[in-house]
């Protein structure tokens, strides 16, 4: 077991969750809203259950890291836990991790671990670019004419929309996306201040 591995499989289930779920996201656009109504995505999970699956979050939802008070949280985690395969991989993926951290880790450290995982998986170019491929087909049916572009950000915001993993538990009450993009940025900039 290694954090890469689970990191793919992450990405792998993402994708795959976004094709299943692309259907109904059109559904939810399609109302003739002059606001685009989605502003997040978030990857929740739990992996003591053996639980991931996407979700979206509508203008109208309170912003929240707590995506089970989302709307449409449930619809969107009954048609992943039903219907994707790779997202189910990656929860059982999860399960194994946190149930047997290697040696000198914790339970917690662990989850904390896969978290950061999702989050890498989620934030990545390969599942934006994919998320941004289908918001456009979906920016169609709606009076929305933004652009969706895929800029690299100080945080996991770009700049209207918002990715999300977070500790359902809340011993860590951050998004765990904002975390590994913060930790990608310092990296990054650290090397001209030395």
């Amino acid at each position: 077991m290694s954090y890469s591995q689970c990191v793919e499989l992450f990405r792998a289930g993402i994708l795959d969750g976004l094709e299943i779920c692309t259907p109904q996201l059109r559904t939810i656009v399609d109302n003739d809203n002059p606001l685009f109504p989605l502003n997040a995505m978030a990857l929740s999970i739990i992996p003591w259950f053996s639980q991931a699956e996407i979700a979206f979050r509508t203008q109208t939802d309170t912003k929240t890291l707590q995506v089970a008070e989302w709307e449409h949280y449930y619809f969107f985690s009954d048609l992943c836990n039903c219907h994707s395969g790779p997202l189910a991989t990656a929860a059982q993926y999860s399960r194994e991790a946190w149930e047997q951290p290697p040696d000198g880790l914790t339970h917690l450290q662990m989850a904390h671990l896969i978290f950061l995982a999702g989050a890498e998986a989620l934030i990545g170019s390969t599942v934006r670019t994919r998320f941004y491929e289908i918001l456009d087909t979906l920016q169609d049916s709606c009076t929305f004419n933004g652009q969706f572009s895929l800029e690299e950000n100080l945080s996991a915001y770009d700049g209207w929309f918002e990715y999300i993993v977070s500790d359902p538990d809340e011993k860590c009450r951050s998004n765990y996306c904002d975390i590994v993009q913060a930790s990608k940025t310092g990296k990054q900039l650290t090397t001209f201040w030395k």
